[in-house]
């Protein structure tokens, strides 16, 4: 699904990964998200969850208000004891390519994923968008090292110009280490892709707990991200969810 302007689709990724279909996990609904109890990020033990009790411990469509659920495109998969065959090689990827996948939930050998995309319009030609997801790893070490990749990829393609469908667009990747949520390790990337008239700014904020991944990622046109909820807040749901 492509917003209604005649941008290429890998150069504003980030805002179309809510409206395109994941390329292997097989899509499903969302229900009431049950209850769970707080307990500290140092106290969880590493995590052998399948895809739907990750699905489970996402924060409920209520936690999003003026935001509607894409449900056709929410999905989970994974069994959490055997690794999901990695599509892609983060090393090898292009520019291109490693915007346009490392948000569609794209498989790298997670044991379980989740992923949730939600939307509003803002304007004529205008919306926003938030998702959440949570990647699980066999082990702390292999989830580490996904994370040690993301870094390299976002600052190895940290300003490219892709050119499709007769559009030029910049896109440029800020990386940065941020405060921990929970006593997890924080990493947060700044995305801006600029192809006149259109302008895209978003924020991806991950947090590695243990062999758990977490994240949200918040787009818009224009340079209106979406403030609310706050992400640092809805991953520590998630985290004590998953804990839970």
């Amino acid at each position: 699904m492509r917003l209604p302007l005649p941008i290429a689709a890998a150069a504003i990724a980030l805002l179309l990964a809510a409206c395109s279909s994941p390329a292997a996990p097989s899509p499903t609904k969302h229900g009431a998200k049950p209850a769970a109890s707080a307990s500290s990020a140092s106290s969880l033990a590493v995590a052998t969850l399948t895809g739907a009790q990750l699905d489970a411990a996402l924060a409920h469509a209520s936690s999003f208000p003026g935001f509607t659920v894409i449900t056709k495109y929410a999905y989970q998969g994974g069994t959490g004891t055997g690794a999901l065959p990695s599509q892609y090689s983060l090393a090898r990827m292009s520019c291109t390519r490693f915007s346009t996948q490392i948000l569609f939930a794209t498989e790298f050998g997670q044991t379980a994923i989740a992923w949730t995309p939600f939307t509003r319009v803002t304007g004529a030609q205008s919306n926003q968008n938030y998702d959440e997801f949570i990647y699980q790893f066999a082990d702390d070490g292999t989830a580490s090292s996904f994370m040690q990749r993301l870094r390299s990829d976002y600052r190895r393609c940290r300003s490219y110009t892709d050119v499709e469908d007769g559009y030029t667009v910049r896109t440029t990747y800020v990386v940065a280490h941020v405060a921990p949520v929970a006593g997890g390790q924080a990493i947060q990337v700044t995305v801006t892709a600029v192809a006149s008239p259109l302008t895209v700014a978003g924020e991806v904020l991950y947090v590695l707990s243990r062999n758990v991944v977490y994240g949200v990622v918040r787009v818009g046109t224009g340079t209106t991200i979406p403030a609310s909820p706050a992400a640092r807040a809805v991953i520590k749901g998630m985290m004590k969810q998953v804990q839970a």
